[in-house]
């Protein structure tokens, strides 16, 4: 009787068992996301669930990379353009506790949102283990926000055994133009969340603060983006056209303990990197004949197998629409000081020192990165090469033509694990894919 005017009734939508084995494999080739206003779909009937219910939900290994089985109970309405939701989540076997609960209410009119989230688990829960947290401590993260979209701010905080980690807000904002603004200011001690090595470089508080805009058709003004920690400050601004192409960026970073002390830096690899400091200087804009500039350096590189005292990178070149195709090129030069690789081999063929320099570029369409040079000298050898590397995205091939001298072949004695003397000059013509390890030289 409630349908014949416009209503649509559920008192309770429930099943007994769910079992969801793996993830559904769709093709990556179909998913052409578009970037819409959002809208609740306006029926021609209201919908009202009071009841929607799982006694018992099983989850594969595969899904969340650990079983998982919890119960569901939540209800929907949805009429006129407005809806309300709520949500529950709760673990429910012999696993760490843990529980999601959701309310959420949005209204087309005003473009309203009220959103209530409240995740947490107990210690050794499936998000501490998934993201490898160092004792897997228990976790918990609060959203809650109320506002129109074009005006919306959600408190957000992370916190780990009941201690805040990051707590701040993010925002949604109009723009100029039909642009969609965005912004996030947190900050917190994220220390714990990483091995205690680690602690000195993000030292006992972290700051994250990002602001900019997007448009519907993929544009992109990133206006701020400031990340601050212990032994790391970075600062940017990035603008990118609907197509990805850079329109202007400028990029200035910087890795030094205040003491001046080596900085170990985060990474997931197994072999530890630390540096004395690190300068990073990106700068980019369209309207400034469209040059970029790259000044990278590097102060007192130490891993396990290598060592350098100084590494620097300085380039220069163009980012530009050729025929309406992309195309970025540049010039770089580089030099390395104090290389002591651990391999006695590899140390004596390098030497201490290196420099030089390369030509290159890329232009869409083509699939290829042409290098028109690359110089590398070192103490008493040289070597030069010149050619195309074609196929990037499929198995790609190398052609072109290299040369190299050296004065004195003793110093390749122990790499090649022969005894040689005198000097040699070398020149190779030709092609090869390494992938599939054909040559023609």
């Amino acid at each position: 009787s409630a349908l014949l005017s416009g209503k649509v009734i559920v008192n309770e939508l429930s099943a007994k068992d769910i079992e969801l084995v793996r993830i559904p494999q769709t093709d990556p080739a179909t998913a052409k996301p578009e970037a819409k206003a959002f809208a609740l779909p306006e029926l021609p009937v209201s919908i009202d669930i009071g009841k929607i219910s799982a006694e018992h939900i099983s989850l594969g290994p595969t899904v969340l990379g650990q079983p998982l089985e919890a119960s569901l109970e939540a209800s929907m309405t949805l009429a006129g353009g407005e809806a309300d939701a709520s949500l529950l989540l709760a673990r429910s076997d012999t696993g760490p506790d843990g529980k999601i609960a959701l309310t959420v209410r949005y209204t087309n009119a005003d473009q309203r949102l009220v959103i209530d989230l409240d995740a947490n688990e107990a210690v050794g829960g499936i998000a501490a283990t998934k993201l490898g947290l160092p004792d897997t401590p228990s976790v918990s993260l609060q959203i809650k926000g109320d506002g129109p979209l074009s005006d919306f701010t959600a408190d957000v905080a992370l916190r780990t055994d009941a201690v805040d980690r990051l707590v701040g807000t993010v925002s949604l904002k109009a723009a100029d133009d039909d642009a969609k603004g965005f912004a996030a200011d947190l900050s917190g001690d994220l220390a714990p969340l990483f091995l205690p090595e680690y602690a000195e470089f993000f030292g006992d508080q972290v700051a994250l603060k990002v602001a900019g805009q997007r448009w519907a058709d993929g544009r992109l003004d990133l206006q701020q983006m400031q990340v601050a920690a212990k032994a790391l400050q970075l600062d940017g601004k990035l603008s990118l056209a609907a197509d990805g192409l850079p329109q202007s960026f400028d990029l200035q970073g910087k890795i030094a303990d205040p003491y001046g002390r080596s900085v170990l830096l985060p990474s997931s690899s197994e072999q530890q990197v630390r540096v004395t400091s690190a300068d990073l200087n990106l700068r980019y804009d369209e309207t400034d004949q469209a040059g970029w500039s790259a000044d990278i350096t590097v102060m007192g590189l130490d891993r396990e197998d290598f060592r350098a005292s100084g590494l620097a990178i300085k380039g220069s070149g163009r980012i530009a629409r050729v025929a309406g195709k992309r195309q970025v090129g540049g010039t770089f030069r580089f030099n390395a000081e104090g290389l002591n690789p651990t391999d006695r081999a590899l140390a004596d063929a390098l030497g201490a020192v290196v420099w030089g320099d390369a030509l290159g570029f890329w232009r869409e369409g083509t699939g290829n990165l042409t290098l028109s040079r690359f110089n590398l000298r070192g103490e008493d050898y040289a070597a030069q090469v010149s050619g195309k590397i074609e196929g990037l995205s499929d198995a790609f091939a190398i052609s072109g033509q290299a040369a190299a001298q050296m004065e004195d072949l003793s110093r390749v004695s122990l790499l090649t694990g022969r005894s040689l003397g005198g000097a040699a000059s070398v020149t190779l013509t030709g092609n090869g894919s390494p992938i599939t390890g054909a040559f023609d030289l």
